[in-house]
């Protein structure tokens, strides 16, 4: 925590993949592809992203690309200089070789 400063939150570009196999968090080229099991209808894709991420801010929200597959997510209590650490608790990075 750094005395002075304010945390303001951090936003994230996602692209979402709904009606996957199975769920998970990967970093692609410039944002961050969320692979979630729902089906892209009533909404339910997208709380699935939001309840994937509420692990590591509960205020997570997305703030747009509510129909789109790439989505802007608020992160309010996370601040920018955390972000990688908190990122890496969610995602799977690929091994190279």
């Amino acid at each position: 925590m750094n005395a002075g400063r304010q945390c303001v939150g951090s936003v994230i570009d996602i692209k979402v993949i709904p009606n996957s196999r199975k769920t998970c968090v990967e970093f692609a080229e410039d944002f961050l592809k969320v692979k979630v099991t729902k089906r892209a209808e009533g909404g339910a894709a997208n709380k699935e992203v939001e309840r994937i991420f509420h692990a590591i801010d509960r205020g997570a929200k997305i703030v747009s690309g509510l129909k789109s597959p790439r989505k802007k997510l608020f992160l309010p209590n996370v601040c920018r200089e955390e972000l990688d650490l908190k990122l890496s608790e969610l995602t799977t990075q690929k091994k190279s070789g």
